[in-house]
């Protein structure tokens, strides 16, 4: 790991991500979903080594971890990862010695700056991890995007060493041996393919205007997205240009439309939310099921939830929204061209104070995202300058 590292972080939280709750008899999985109802797969001769809860947030699993037996800091669980990395800034209060220098491709353009630190530990509830080598990267640009501070990134080492099962319903990560683990449901088994410390599946794709094709996919929690892949842009259905969310370079654009239909295994996706960029299946598709993740096996499993048949809902603001710690407020970053907050006057770099009255900063910005994924009528209080000027925007759906 010197000159150029791929960390495959891609944290887009963009506008195509679906909400829990809803339902659309159009956009849920059909004939292929998986037969007989989902068993639990831990028996007796599958004691966990470790329980984990974690804080859930477009799509993603958050948890606490000590470093070196610090005070509990925040990571996100990231299949997509190909290390454990800890921010820069953390990592001096932390005292971390530092090694060797690179750089490595993020989810936007350009390189990004690394440094590594050798064995850390990592505890969490009920087990301790070690690990011979760690990136140092300035993660500070993804508190924008996912309206949080990210102390470090949970990566291919944790699931190398164990089976991981999580469980996005009960909010639970569970660790197991793989020497004496055992399925024994009849849920959906998916073979795994390890390329370069990153887990990848096939999957048939299927868009408007283009015969159905077979793709590799790499499978990464870290993406609030259900379909990432760059034929997207090729489709014939209605597409939104938006730009793509922070990660671990800069903002780039991204074109999202629908895919007809998405296949894993035999389980069937109609009308699903996809995006251009990358090549990748994310938490929007993942947070339907436990998920079990088997790298010695070569296998992940998927056991659907209650929020299995949730349809695939985009948003309906039409611009993109940027958490701006010191202004207190949430940053319009873009504005979708004929959407509603274009119609309604709003303009990038608008400050949106208050939402019916309400101070923004009441509702986190995963709780934006769900409040502007609906056909409703908000009055935005928005700060403009100098300026403060009351906004009336309603929403509708764009895609």
């Amino acid at each position: 790991m010197k000159a150029m590292l791929t960390l495959a972080l891609l944290l887009c939280v963009s506008c195509a991500v679906s909400f829990q709750g809803q339902k659309s008899e159009s956009s849920s999985p059909t004939e292929g979903e998986p037969q007989g109802t989902p068993t639990d797969s831990r028996t007796a001769s599958n004691q966990s080594l470790a329980i984990i809860p974690f804080e859930p947030g477009d799509n993603l699993a958050y948890l606490r971890v000590r470093v070196n037996g610090s005070a509990p800091l925040l990571f996100v669980l990231d299949s997509g990862a190909g290390v454990w990395v800890i921010d820069q800034s953390q990592a001096k209060t932390l005292n971390l010695k530092t090694e060797e220098q690179g750089k490595i491709t993020g989810a936007g353009a350009g390189n990004v700056d690394v440094t590594y630190t050798k064995n850390v530990s990592f505890g969490l509830p009920g087990i301790e991890t070690r690990v011979p080598t760690v990136a140092l990267i300035d993660l500070s640009a993804l508190a924008a995007s996912l309206g949080r501070k990210i102390d470090g990134i949970i990566g291919y080492d944790f699931f190398d060493r164990y089976v991981v099962e999580i469980d996005y319903d009960a909010y639970i990560v569970r660790l197991f041996e793989p020497k004496t683990y055992n399925y024994s449901g009849n849920s959906e088994v998916i073979p795994i393919t390890i390329k370069k410390k990153h887990a990848y599946v096939t999957a048939k794709m299927k868009l408007a205007g283009r015969e159905s094709v077979a793709r590799e996919y790499l499978v990464d929690s870290g993406s609030s997205d259900a379909v990432n892949d760059e034929l997207i842009a090729q489709s014939s259905a209605p597409k939104v240009e938006v730009v793509g969310g922070v990660g671990l370079g800069q903002e780039f654009k991204v074109i999202l439309s629908r895919v007809e239909r998405l296949q894993l295994g035999s389980i069937v996706f109609e009308n699903t939310n996809g995006a251009s960029g990358g090549q990748k299946i994310g938490g929007e598709l993942l947070h339907r099921f436990t998920v079990i993740f088997d790298y010695s096996r070569q296998r992940m499993i998927l056991e659907p939830n209650r929020h299995f048949r949730d349809g695939f809902v985009f948003d309906m603001f039409g611009g993109d929204l940027r958490y701006e710690q010191e202004s207190k407020a949430y940053r319009v970053s873009s504005v979708y061209k004929n959407s509603p907050a274009s119609e309604a006057g709003l303009k990038e770099s608008d400050l949106i104070t208050t939402i019916d009255g309400q101070p923004v900063l009441s509702f986190s910005l995963d709780q934006v995202r769900r409040m502007f994924a609906q056909e409703k009528e908000y009055n935005l209080g928005i700060r403009r300058g100098n300026d403060m000027i009351q906004v009336k925007v309603k929403l509708r759906k764009l895609l």
